[in-house]
């Protein structure tokens, strides 16, 4: 069996990430738009504390497929 490592991060890191790529959200609303399932990477988990998985590989498939390639500077 091969092995795999899934890799995550915070949703306050993606919304970084995001914001570093152009779009306009907080932690907050990336939260609302996981619960809701507007974000198909990311997972909620109700429990006492609320926890949400972004899934890395995941999230830069979504970016790639939305944004646009930009020369660096």
């Amino acid at each position: 069996m091969a092995n795999y490592i899934i890799r995550t991060i915070t949703v306050d890191e993606a919304a970084r990430r995001l914001q570093a790529a152009g779009m306009k959200i907080s932690g907050q609303r990336l939260r609302a738009g996981i619960i809701q399932g507007v974000y198909p990477w990311g997972e909620h988990v109700k429990m006492k504390m609320d926890e949400f998985l972004v899934y890395e590989k995941l999230f830069e498939k979504w970016i790639a497929e939305r944004g646009e390639v930009t020369a660096e500077a």
